[in-house]
């Protein structure tokens, strides 16, 4: 049974949970809910709080482990009262109406690895300081989806994660293999696979990934980590992602781009899919899109895997069955179009994609109703070079190159009867691209109107149907 995190299993173990030796720390009070139990008790945004029933604050699982109860006694610091007591209670039936502004407390937990394939350490000097943090918190494992190595893990961390049942987890696995794991990971890599053995043993449950390195993690070595997971039912799925690169690095110049290759590891795969099938129901080993891509560049719809061989899509975020997902969508909404629809169309799209996604969506509209109603361009990454092509690591400036020597008339096309789409996934929170390119600014070198979406099926078919 896939279990969650429960905040009443606390009645079933001591509270006295194990720690880490504590740094000065406190969880900073996002919002509170009107008119709920803490904001009837004069808590308010900006309040930090220090801890509960005596026991400081980390992160946002000691907030729900202590506070599960009607009634606590908690420290508060703000900058007015300066520290304070109070005793909050509330209905049995009622949330504390209390959100914080992040989910750790005492700063996130970085990668102690060396890992030859870290896509941080590839990056160009000189990007916000934010893109070279390497997060390794099994904190953001459990709470976000955040795949780590478990390396940093302290036995008061691994009593913590077992005491309060954090499962499941998102581990980075990349091989059992001892020589492997080293020459992929450095020196600690024993104690993430001491650590994974130790959550299995105690029936915590995580999904695990390997990103595959030619020559390293493939082929045998490959196959005993396969094997290591079909034998062990606390491992949920495992994800198999081939190793990117950029420019800036000189350890890889190559991944699985050339058919054979990505073929060779798609043969070896499916024979230990069957076997999980045939122990398990389902299928808990899956390969990454890009595999698929590479291995059949003209017929990949044709090749991709079954829904089936995703089971649920537990790894749709990291690229593994999100092309699976994209043809099923677009197919039955092309099924159920009415082309008459079509008629009143006036505006031709072209949708602006990184070079896997353009050869992708070129096949989906051969011989279909919007061939010759919209375009794809594809983009070089010339920032990042190496072999990245995905939409989510385009860059304004890449971007713009691409759309000032755009030549609509070569196509056939008028600009007046154009509009430009961008994928939602090149930029983040604040409408920046990884180059800090703003959306404004692309807007502003091309004379169309520009819509940024997610590139999923619902939204584009929706934007080439609309009026």
């Amino acid at each position: 049974m896939r279990s969650e995190f429960n905040p009443s299993a606390k009645e079933s173990t001591s509270a006295s949970y194990p720690h880490l030796p504590r740094f000065e720390s406190g969880a900073v009070i996002g919002e509170v809910c009107p008119s709920s139990a803490a904001d009837r008790q004069g808590i308010r945004p900006g309040m930090m709080l220090i801890s509960v029933d005596g026991i400081p604050i980390d992160d946002i699982l000691d907030w729900y482990w202590l506070s599960d109860g009607i009634e606590l006694d908690a420290v508060f610091e703000d900058s007015e009262s300066g520290r304070f007591d109070m005793h909050l209670t509330r209905s049995a039936d009622e949330s504390w109406g209390i959100s914080f502004s992040d989910n750790v407390f005492d700063g996130v937990r970085t990668c102690c690895n060396t890992c030859i394939f870290c896509f941080m350490s590839m990056l160009p000097k000189g990007m916000r300081p934010s893109l070279y943090l390497r997060d390794d918190d099994y904190r953001l494992s459990f709470l976000q989806g955040n795949f780590v190595t478990l390396t940093n893990v302290s036995d008061e961390e691994l009593e913590r994660i077992i005491a309060m049942e954090l499962s499941p987890l998102h581990v980075s696995l990349h091989a059992i293999d001892a020589r492997a794991r080293e020459e992929l990971m450095g020196p600690n890599h024993q104690r993430g696979l001491d650590v994974a053995e130790a959550l299995v043993e105690a029936g915590i449950e995580f999904h695990a990934q390997i990103v595959l390195c030619p020559g390293i993690n493939d082929g045998e070595v490959l196959g005993e980590t396969l094997q290591w997971v079909l034998d062990r039912p606390e491992v949920l799925s495992i994800g198999i992602v081939p190793v990117g690169y950029t420019g800036f690095q000189q350890r890889f110049d190559s991944s699985y781009e050339l058919p054979e290759r990505a073929i060779r590891v798609i043969e070896q795969v499916e024979g230990f899919q069957r076997e999980s099938i045939e122990r398990y129901g389902y299928c808990k080993i899956q390969l990454a899109d890009e595999f698929y891509v590479n291995a059949f560049p003209d017929d990949i719809v044709g090749h991709l895997p079954s829904a089936d061989a995703y089971d649920g899509y537990s790894q749709f975020y990291d690229g593994l069955g999100m092309l699976r997902s994209f043809v099923d969508d677009w197919n039955a909404l092309v099924d159920g179009l009415d082309e008459r629809k079509l008629d009143q169309v006036r505006t031709h799209w072209v949708f602006i994609a990184g070079q896997a996604f353009k050869c992708f969506f070129d096949q989906m509209l051969a011989d279909g109703p919007f061939e010759g109603r919209c375009t794809v361009i594809g983009v070089d990454n010339r920032f990042f070079g190496g072999n990245v092509d995905v939409n989510g690591l385009l860059t304004g400036n890449d971007v713009i190159e691409a759309l000032q020597s755009l030549d609509l008339s070569e196509l056939g096309l008028a600009p007046e009867a154009c509009s430009i789409a961008l994928p939602a996934v090149m930029f983040n929170d604040e409408w920046l691209t990884l180059d800090d390119i703003a959306s404004a600014d692309i807007e502003r070198v091309v004379p169309m109107p520009i819509r940024v979406l997610p590139y999923f099926a619902n939204d584009m078919f929706e934007l080439l149907i609309s009026t």
